[in-house]
């Protein structure tokens, strides 16, 4: 029975690794074999769903990890890929159909596949310096997720509700800084460290920080393109992304 068992299993796990769904990447304009979501990967992300504000950004750097992993080929990807490949496969691995709020949506009325983000980066003159600006990668975007939830869990529950949003707002703008020149001095801001980073993000002026805000605002409207029905209901990538049928 013990051989039996083994050979049956894998056969499984053959066919969890075998079974490919071809993804448009919106970055690089083509479509990429992955492979479907995993009765693991859904575990990992039910987990979070009891953790509050920690959860629901340990529910992201989940995804982001799930496409670099699932992905069949080495791509860098953009933040402006995560929403149509997650959708797409949702799709493949679970169904076409999902419940919001009791009511029921198919995902294939989203779009599946918009043309490439048109502005990419960004600058930003003030006083004597350029600050420019660039949608990060998805890599990116987990390190400095990761930091976020770090300085957050450090927070008692009672500064988590109160603090938690500026400190994400904060490296969220982390997240979208590339260089800064001025003063004859050239800074490659993907050269220091993240912390370094937010301590630059604290000391700018505040109309530079309305402007980054503008451009990650316009960044997230293009993102939001995929998970947005008709009625304006949206697509949420939480713990109970993969169970809602």
């Amino acid at each position: 029975m013990g051989k039996k068992l083994d050979s049956f299993i894998s056969k499984l796990d053959t066919l969890n690794t075998t079974e490919l769904v071809d993804v448009f990447v919106p970055s690089i304009q083509k479509e990429v074999p992955f492979k479907l979501f995993s009765v693991g990967q859904q575990k990992d992300l039910i987990r979070t769903a009891l953790t509050g504000i920690v959860g629901a950004i340990k529910c992201s750097v989940i995804y982001n990890d799930i496409i670099s992993n699932n992905c069949q080929e080495d791509i860098e990807f953009s933040c402006e890929d995560k929403n149509a490949i997650l959708i797409a496969l949702r799709k493949a691995s679970i169904s076409n159909d999902i419940t919001i709020d009791g009511i029921a949506y198919k995902l294939d009325e989203l779009p599946t596949k918009l043309p490439k983000l048109k502005n990419q980066t960004k600058k930003i003159k003030f006083s004597d310096f350029e600050l420019s600006l660039r949608v990060p990668s998805l890599e990116l975007d987990k390190t400095i997720t990761e930091k976020a939830l770090l300085d957050i869990s450090k927070l008692n529950e009672e500064k988590k509700k109160s603090e938690s949003v500026d400190i994400l707002l904060t490296y969220e703008i982390v997240k979208y800084l590339d260089s800064i020149k001025g003063d004859d001095n050239d800074f490659d801001l993907n050269e220091l460290t993240v912390y370094e980073k937010k301590r630059v993000v604290e000391n700018l002026p505040l109309k530079v920080n309305n402007k980054i805000i503008e451009f990650i605002a316009s960044v997230t409207e293009y993102n939001n393109q995929y998970v947005t029905f008709k009625d304006n209901t949206v697509v949420e990538f939480d713990a109970g992304f993969l169970t809602r049928e």
